[in-house]
């Protein structure tokens, strides 16, 4: 009868180890791969997030073009120094997004401001003063009154006066009143005027006199009213 000897797991580790130990032959696992040894296909995607990344290690060569948007970019991170000379002009910029707090003062010269860009709304209650206006460039529309044209009516007896009043859209209290005749329509003889003045907004009164004896009766005399003041 014979007998069958069956090794066990244990007997067969123990050999192997055995023939590791007498090779002589030493192995171990590098802490360092050799440069240049790895490849993008070596790497699983989604691998490489920001703590792999040595510091300042990705430059603009690295980015593509056209790729970072106002996103990925910290709020208040770019500076002056961060931008080049006239790079940012209006297609840049934001509508509303820029006042008083984003200007460095004295920094704006006539050549940064539109054409017409600068309206009654933008200037400070008594900024302009004679020495900001040209010579000669102020005409009676720039004036703040009235300025219109229209005709006047009115019947006097014979060496009597009255009270002449005339609605004036815009002329208001206090104002210097100018009157001057239009048309061909013009005042009889021997009928006079006394000062004009606004008595309120809108109304310019006179005294008119007829120093004749006798009585006169005016139809639409052209007239032209200023006021200033």
């Amino acid at each position: 009868m014979k007998l069958r000897f069956r090794p066990r797991y244990a007997d067969v580790a123990a050999t192997i180890a055995l023939l590791f130990a007498m090779s002589g032959t030493a192995y171990a696992v590098a802490s360092q791969l050799p440069p240049d040894t790895v490849d993008t296909q070596a790497i699983q995607n989604g691998a490489v997030t920001a703590l792999k990344l040595h510091g300042n290690s990705v430059n603009s060569a690295k980015v593509v073009d056209n790729t970072l948007t106002g996103a990925d970019v910290q709020d208040g991170s770019i500076g002056n120094a961060d931008l080049g000379v006239d790079s940012v002009q209006a297609p840049q910029i934001a509508d509303n997004s820029i006042d008083g707090g984003e200007i460095v003062d004295n920094s704006l010269t006539g050549t940064d401001i539109a054409p017409n860009a600068i309206g009654n709304s933008e200037l400070a209650a008594g900024s302009v003063d004679g020495t900001k206006v040209a010579d000669n460039s102020i005409g009676l529309a720039d004036l703040v009154g009235a300025n219109i044209n229209g005709a006047i009516s009115f019947t006097l007896g014979a060496n009597a006066c009255g009270t002449l009043n005339m609605g004036v859209s815009g002329a208001s209290v206090g104002e210097v009143v100018l009157l001057s005749y239009t048309g061909t329509v013009a005042l009889p003889p021997g009928v006079m005027f006394g000062p004009f003045r606004v008595v309120s907004a809108g109304v310019v009164t006179t005294r008119a006199c007829n120093v004749t004896a006798t009585a006169m009766t005016v139809t639409d005399i052209g007239v032209h009213i200023v006021t200033f003041g």
